[in-house]
């Protein structure tokens, strides 16, 4: 039966015996299993593999023929050892599971040939529209974005007319401009009032504050000393942490309350050489400053009839005593350096005159002629001017 091919065959009928030789096939075209003659077998392989010649079933390779010939190429043989067939291929013989293993990895790789050209084809296109896609791309981008330049161009860059929105930026002044369809604005132009939020502001440091400097950019002012008030330096300087001066403070700004406290019997001034803060001082410090001046005592007495004194008020003063009618003895606490001094004496209850006499470096008597009478109290007031021992 040469040229049938084993799906082609029909299944022998009947059932095996020891001394068939018949050979069970699967049969992939009709899915079913078929027992089949050898001589149909060779028949089939000689249709499908091309098998010249079925030298017999043999435990080993044959080589020759039957009647004794040369072995063709593909002349085949069943090998009872290896249970396999053998084609011969004009040198050696092959075994028939590694021509078909063969013959199939042949189809697969001109397969994956076909396959591997349609792709290569496929890409190739696929490149050249990306490359059109890309040039298309760079082409608009190119339009829109003209690029930095040093003057306002008139064209874009393929000399066409401008498209409404076209950007460049603009070297000479700094800045990114855009097309409105009838002139070059700034870009900052089109950020609407109100719209930048804290959010956008540039980081700055914990304390500072933004300002305008003498370049007309916008900086930052460092945090001061604690405590220090922030004063503005007038136009054209930059403002600064520091304390104030008097053109910074408006008169009568200061009240008593934000003086700092002092204490009782204690006044404003300054006993320290130089000038320098303020100082609270005490009486003994007044006096001080006071005799320096050449005031050297001042008091207010009142002195009974019955000559008993009372000093309401005094400084300098050591003692006051009713010596007779109408006489005061005053001792004063520091020696003058002569007699001749000024006092001012008068009677603050009544009406009468008042004369200095016995006027010594260490005091002075007090005379008065009251006019209402020896048996009224006397309540007077004296200062002192002199200088010092």
């Amino acid at each position: 039966m040469p040229g049938t091919r084993i799906s082609s065959l029909t299944a022998l009928s009947g059932a095996n015996s020891a001394n068939d030789d018949d050979i069970l096939i699967f049969d992939t075209d009709a899915n079913t299993t078929k027992r089949i003659s050898r001589s149909q077998l060779a028949a089939g392989l000689q249709g499908d593999l091309a098998v010249q010649y079925f030298v017999g079933t043999l435990t080993s390779d044959p080589t020759q023929r039957l009647d004794g010939s040369s072995l063709q190429e593909g002349d085949a043989y069943y090998n009872t050892v290896s249970d396999k067939y053998g084609v011969y291929d004009g040198a050696a013989w092959v075994n028939i599971d590694n021509v078909i293993s063969a013959r199939d990895a042949a189809v697969a790789a001109q397969a994956a040939a076909e396959t591997a050209e349609t792709n290569a084809e496929t890409a190739e296109t696929n490149a050249a529209a990306s490359a059109a896609a890309a040039a298309a791309s760079y082409d608009s981008f190119d339009d829109a974005y003209l690029g930095a330049k040093s003057s306002e161009p008139s064209v874009d860059n393929d000399g066409d007319a401008l498209a409404t929105g076209a950007l460049f930026f603009d070297t000479t002044a700094g800045v990114l401009k855009v097309w409105d369809g009838a002139a070059w604005q700034s870009a900052t132009t089109f950020v609407a009032d109100n719209s930048v939020t804290l959010a956008k502001w540039s980081h700055g440091t914990q304390g500072g504050i933004p300002y305008y400097a003498s370049t007309g950019t916008p900086t930052e002012l460092a945090a001061g000393t604690d405590g220090l008030p922030l004063v503005t330096n007038g136009a054209g300087a930059d403002p600064a942490y520091e304390e104030l001066t008097s053109t910074g403070l408006a008169d009568e700004a200061v009240t008593n309350a934000k003086l700092a406290h002092m204490a009782t019997n204690t006044i404003k001034g300054r006993t320290t050489a130089g000038t320098g803060d303020v100082e609270d001082l005490t009486a003994a410090q007044v006096i001080t400053i006071l005799q320096s001046s050449g005031l050297m005592a001042t008091a207010r007495a009142k002195i009974a009839n019955n000559g008993s004194a009372s000093i309401t008020e005094s400084v300098g003063v050591t003692s006051i005593n009713r010596t007779g009618t109408g006489i005061i003895a005053v001792t004063l606490d520091t020696t003058l350096s002569s007699s001749d001094y000024t006092i001012h004496a008068m009677a603050v209850n009544f009406d009468a005159f008042v004369n200095i006499t016995a006027q010594s470096t260490t005091g002075f008597t007090i005379r008065t002629d009251n006019s209402g009478g020896a048996a009224t109290d006397m309540d007077f007031f004296f200062v002192v001017h002199g200088t010092p021992a």
